[in-house]
């Protein structure tokens, strides 16, 4: 029981940190950050339709 409460304080920390990070982040990094993002899941989204094509 105790690892499941220390997991999840741990990824509600992680989180914590991570949007701390993101708003001390300049503004051209943080384009550059979603444009790495939105493109990754652009690909994702394509991958599956080419495994379907015979």
């Amino acid at each position: 029981m105790k690892a499941n409460t220390n997991a999840f304080d741990s990824n509600a920390l992680g989180r914590a940190i991570a949007m701390q990070i993101l708003r001390e982040l300049p503004p051209s990094a943080l384009e550059k950050l979603n444009r790495r993002i939105r493109a990754r899941r652009a690909q994702a989204l394509e991958l599956p339709r080419k495994g379907d094509r015979p």
